[in-house]
């Protein structure tokens, strides 16, 4: 079974197959902008300011626009199975990180498919996974996500990360060190957690670069687990970061009905922008060991 391409551009109610972050190709009437504001204010005779203008329209052309467009995959499992995904990948040729999104004990919703998508816009191949999909354990859902993803050419194979969202966390942090019998290690480079589910195991000898976004008002994990688990990882020489939100429950990503959390606009912006920031600072940037 397959589905047409289709995704939600992040902060619109419209739906389209692709869309740009940016317009390909800027028009721009230099007559409309004569009296342009600006161009009167700071006293710039027209004829410099044309040109600055000019200058600036021909370096944005000039800039790769990153354009997410959406796939809808079936991905195999070894034992006959299918699990649903969805791919996103920025425009152009790559070689581009790449980062697998497990979403939340429901399965794949719209905030995952959204959050794929604006990541995808900041350069980086995002797989969101249905880890409900398929059959047998999320380690092998997990697997084949990232098999796939090391497969495709768009894909820098050394440089795959994972995001999570509660009970993916809780999947994602259990694969990364035991991907299953006779199965052998994948290297994931960065890690960043939002709101893990109710169990956190201990750190681990073998996690990579771990952020966890949390808020302080979680009942599924209290942020008193999260501190003390980055602070023994540190002891060990690690990396763990982690940002407590002050009056922020579960879910605080997206409105959910009052059942798991309340949506928190600001928190949710300033979590992705740090994740945003840790995935470029190790897995897109760190040299590999």
């Amino acid at each position: 079974m397959s589905a047409n391409s289709q995704k939600r551009t992040f902060g619109q109610d419209s739906y389209s197959s692709e869309t740009s972050l940016r317009s390909p190709v800027i028009n721009v009437s230099l007559t409309a902008l004569d009296h342009f504001i600006w161009g009167d204010q700071l006293n710039i005779p027209r004829p410099i300011f044309h040109a600055l203008l000019g200058v600036g329209v021909f370096v944005l052309n000039a800039l790769p626009a990153f354009s997410a467009s959406a796939d809808f995959l079936e991905i195999p499992l070894p034992d006959g199975s299918d699990i649903d995904t969805y791919l996103y990948k920025p425009w152009g040729k790559g070689p581009y990180p790449a980062v697998i999104v497990l979403p939340v004990r429901g399965g794949m919703n719209e905030y995952s498919k959204d959050f794929s998508s604006e990541l995808s816009g900041a350069g980086y191949v995002t797989l969101t996974v249905n880890y409900r999909t398929g059959a047998g354990w999320p380690d092998a859902k997990i697997g084949a996500a990232y098999d796939y993803l090391q497969k495709l050419p768009e894909v820098d194979p050394e440089r795959i990360g994972i995001v999570t969202f509660s009970k993916g966390g809780e999947f994602g942090l259990d694969t990364i060190i035991d991907w299953g019998d006779g199965c052998p290690p994948r290297p994931v480079r960065a890690m960043t957690i939002y709101y893990i589910g109710s169990n956190l195991r201990f750190p681990h000898s073998d996690d990579p670069p771990i952020l966890f976004l949390h808020g302080d008002k979680d009942d599924r994990t209290q942020w008193q687990e999260i501190v003390a688990f980055c602070e023994e990882s540190r002891k060990e020489g690690r990396v763990c970061d982690y940002k407590i939100y002050k009056d922020t429950t579960h879910s605080f990503t997206h409105s959910s009905g009052g059942r798991h959390g309340v949506y928190d606009f600001h928190a949710e912006r300033d979590a992705y922008k740090r994740a945003v920031a840790f995935l470029n600072k190790y897995l897109r940037d760190a040299p590999i060991q």
